[in-house]
């Protein structure tokens, strides 16, 4: 037979836990619609044709030059860091359009002009399609100050909201480069093969050609 006490101490810890449950669950029913609301919001801002300004992407976006120093290499050896591609094993382009060697990258992170392998604005894996067999080369390719109104009609052409966002977390040309030189569903025929399974890197409007594998 349960003792009178145990019985109601059980009954009290039950109400307690019975209480809390309900009122946990009036609390979230009564914050649902308004959570609700916010993320229909965002999502609807995010989906919206005209909720990214492109314009003001481009108006922002800062495009690489030629230095005006009649010395481009002593101009080029004057910067204090140069930011790079950092992920490749044996090539690395940095925003300065050059590409060279891992071996040669300096301490600051720029590629070594004197090097003999090293190249600036380094087109030769690359087609006329604007699509490249190396990562490095599509970088350094697209880093041409004569590229710049083909970027801008790259973001210009942005279509999905996704493309739109991204585009408004870019600053400068190499990151634009790095970011369209990256393969993505537009080097895809199908889903799962390659348009082109040797130019995959490409930085212009078109996709690469294709040229599937029989």
């Amino acid at each position: 037979m349960v003792h009178p006490r145990v019985f109601i101490r059980q009954r009290w810890v039950l109400g307690a836990i019975l209480g809390t449950s309900i009122f946990y669950f009036t609390y979230n029913i009564a914050h649902l619609p308004r959570d609700l609301r916010l993320k229909e919001s965002n999502y609807v801002q995010f989906r919206g044709e005209n909720s990214v300004d492109m314009d003001a992407v481009l108006r922002k976006l800062k495009w690489h030059s030629e230095p005006a120093n009649s010395s481009t290499k002593a101009a080029d050896k004057s910067r204090k860091q140069c930011k790079n591609s950092v992920q490749g094993k044996e090539l690395v382009a940095d925003n300065r359009g050059y590409v060279c060697r891992r071996d040669d990258l300096t301490s600051r992170g720029c590629c070594d002009t004197d090097a003999i392998f090293t190249n600036r604005y380094d087109c030769d894996s690359c087609a006329k399609s604007n699509c490249c067999v190396i990562y490095e080369h599509c970088i350094s390719c697209c880093m041409r100050p004569d590229q710049k109104f083909l970027l801008q009609s790259v973001i210009k052409g942005a279509l999905s909201p996704l493309s739109k966002m991204l585009y408004t977390n870019i600053d400068n040309q190499f990151e634009l480069c790095m970011t369209k030189c990256r393969t993505s569903s537009s080097s895809v025929q199908q889903e799962n093969t390659y348009r082109d399974s040797f130019r995959k890197h490409c930085y212009g409007t078109s996709p690469p050609e294709l040229h599937l594998k029989l």
